[in-house]
């Protein structure tokens, strides 16, 4: 085939325009997607899910090479009444707030033509989030959790009150890491704490998680299965180095926390049901060892019954020893 000028002149020609056009698309479509109305809709749409006061940030949208969404200081507050207004249910939860310094959010545009959802990355950051849940606070500080290749089809929700693994798309994948300065749950705090998680068939599968304690180490890794019982069905291991053992007991069995002085070192396994939390201790089966060097346990007041027989050696009730396995 012989190309003649004037065809490879009209061919040039074409060319420049197509590439004008997405010269155009690159640097004229985020001026044409309003970050104001991009936020204030966002906003609105959270509000109206959550029943929550919902103010976010200065908003920034990009199209090209993927569409980005990124949003300023951020603030959410809601209560368990809000939920139940929006969602027919307040799961739970007395109230909750979060604080994000930077939200943001890469979606890609081929999969929402075949309705389709896939975030490549959704990633907060900020200081402060906090839950109030059956009477139970958690709260994080410091935190930087990423979502990655989140992917769900466009189907409607599971009406409320379904179980939790209803509640959740057969089709729903997604990946996440987080890392907090600290970490409040059940009364006891964790500092510099890390985790990851996958979950793809309803089953969330939560890599290792490192946290310190009182100066000691925790880690440990878990399976939350809800294609086995729509309530979900946790398995778990868990490693304890050197953790004082008031602070590694407190929130298990307060009553011999608060007596037992030595750094506990303890290995172990278990699992239970997680319906509601009747069904986590009616079903918890626990399996583990626990060691320490020298401590003390502080049992006085166990051992009342013995004071008359003990003298001037009151102080026997102080149970000394110098190996606990």
């Amino acid at each position: 085939i012989v190309m003649t000028s004037q065809l490879r002149k009209r061919l040039a020609i074409v060319a420049a325009v197509l590439a004008a056009l997405l010269l155009l698309v690159v640097v004229g479509a985020p001026r044409l997607v309003s970050g104001d109305a991009v936020r204030v809709r966002v906003q609105g749409e959270i509000a109206a899910a959550t029943g929550a006061d919902v103010s976010l940030g200065e908003a920034r949208v990009t199209v090209f090479p993927r569409l980005a969404l990124r949003l300023g200081a951020s603030r959410i507050a809601g209560t368990g009444a809000g939920l139940r207004a929006a969602r027919g249910e307040d799961f739970g939860v007395e109230s909750f707030a979060a604080e994000f310094d930077v939200v943001e959010a890469r979606i890609a545009l081929a999969p929402l033509l075949g309705r389709h959802l896939a975030v490549r990355e959704l990633r907060f950051a900020g200081p402060r989030l906090q839950l109030v849940r059956e009477g139970q606070e958690t709260r994080v500080r410091a935190f930087d959790l990423t979502v990655r290749d989140f992917e769900t089809g466009l189907a409607a929700p599971a009406p409320p009150g379904a179980p939790t693994g209803e509640r959740i798309p057969a089709d729903l994948r997604l990946g996440a890491a987080l890392v907090a300065g600290e970490v409040t749950a059940q009364g006891a705090t964790y500092t510099d704490v890390a985790a990851s998680a996958r979950l793809a068939d309803r089953v969330l599968r939560i890599g290792e998680v490192v946290a310190g304690r009182a100066g000691g180490r925790l880690s440990g890794e878990a399976t939350l299965d809800w294609s086995a019982d729509p309530w979900g069905v946790l398995t778990f291991a868990y490693r304890a180095e050197a953790v004082p053992a008031g602070a590694l007991l407190e929130p298990l069995v307060p009553d011999v926390a608060v007596r037992l002085e030595a750094p506990l070192s303890a290995v172990g396994s278990g699992t239970c049901g997680m319906r509601d939390g009747a069904t986590a201790l009616a079903t918890l089966e626990l399996d583990g060892t626990a060691k320490a060097g020298d401590g003390v346990l502080h049992a006085a007041d166990w051992l009342d019954d013995v004071s008359s027989y003990l003298g001037s050696r009151q102080d026997l009730k102080d149970i000394r020893f110098h190996g606990l396995d």
